[in-house]
């Protein structure tokens, strides 16, 4: 999988190198720490562990109401689950609002959660953030979410209709967007 040992935690270089050389590199979502046992033992690189665990796990509505504290919980238990795969913490709602909240709520994703990168979302209007984020170091992933389907719950997502799924809007969301894997 990488040019580490086989019991090293994987690093952002790592990542880099897979992409660098075609690899395929599946991420997937855990919040807990079995399932991030098993992600971890079936060679998966990168584990989220995403904001979604509000809905999927803690039975709120939305994503909005996931706090740090709810964040770094399972964070923490992901981080030792997973032994060799790259942890990713999900910045929830209004923790990266300015540059001094994403520092220190990115801070906390690595010092007490033992995260090895954070993902923020939001493009444009998140470019300050990224940028002191990784100038201080923080490997960041990015997500351009697309709002039209952000808005809606999880737990309420539904297929598109014939019109929606053929129309111009729903194929450019589908492209993939590259992200780029920033550290200093």
């Amino acid at each position: 999988m990488s040019a580490t040992a086989e019991n090293q935690r994987l690093t952002v270089a790592d990542i880099a190198r897979m992409h660098g050389d075609g690899t395929p590199i599946p991420m997937l979502t855990a919040y807990d720490f079995p399932t991030a046992r098993l992600l971890d033992e079936a060679g998966i690189p990168l584990i989220l562990v995403g904001d979604s665990v509000g809905e999927v796990m803690l039975g709120y509505e939305s994503t909005v109401r996931v706090s740090m504290e709810d964040m770094l919980h399972h964070t923490r238990a992901v981080v030792r689950g997973a032994g060799r795969s790259l942890v990713i913490g999900d910045m929830p709602f209004m923790s990266y609002a300015t540059v001094d909240e994403a520092l220190d709520s990115a801070g906390r994703f690595l010092r007490e959660a033992g995260a090895q990168a954070v993902k923020v979302e939001g493009g444009v209007r998140t470019a300050r953030v990224i940028e002191a984020l990784v100038r201080a170091g923080i490997p960041v992933q990015g997500h351009r979410p697309n709002t039209r389907w952000a808005a809606r719950s999880a737990s309420r997502a539904r297929p598109p209709t014939a019109p929606e799924a053929s129309s111009p809007t729903r194929s450019r969301s589908r492209r993939l967007v590259r992200f780029r894997w920033s550290s200093s």
